[in-house]
């Protein structure tokens, strides 16, 4: 499987971050938004001026680490789709959403369980 190629400072900029989740995941910049739980405007300004409010920042680090993970086991291209569909093991809900709502542990701890049973 493919794994994101930037390598991101401890600083976790969050204009890299964004780049390389449209880039190497193909999200849109409403799925980012979205997730992010700002507007698509905010994330356009980000990208371009690094700026943005810290509770935002926090969701692209989250979103940045699920994808992360993610490419372990589901091939790049299918990233995005597997992150907007609802998904019967969170209640129906998407992975974005579960960012969204600051429950990326609990996403994190079915893609692990995912990525042990396509190792086992």
């Amino acid at each position: 499987m493919c794994k994101l190629s930037i390598e991101l400072p401890q600083t976790h900029e969050a204009r890299k971050q964004i780049s390389a989740l449209r880039r190497e995941c193909f999200l849109s910049y409403r799925d980012i938004s979205s997730a992010a739980g700002v507007s698509v405007r905010a994330i356009r300004n980000c990208e371009r001026y690094n700026v943005l409010v810290v509770e935002a920042r926090v969701r692209i680090d989250y979103l940045y680490d699920v994808c992360r993970l993610l490419s372990e086991i589901v091939e790049q291209r299918y990233i995005r789709k597997w992150l907007r569909e609802p998904k019967e093991v969170f209640f129906g809900k998407s992975p974005l959403e579960l960012v969204k709502e600051n429950r990326t542990e609990e996403l994190k701890k079915v893609i692990n369980e995912l990525l042990n049973e396509s190792f086992s």
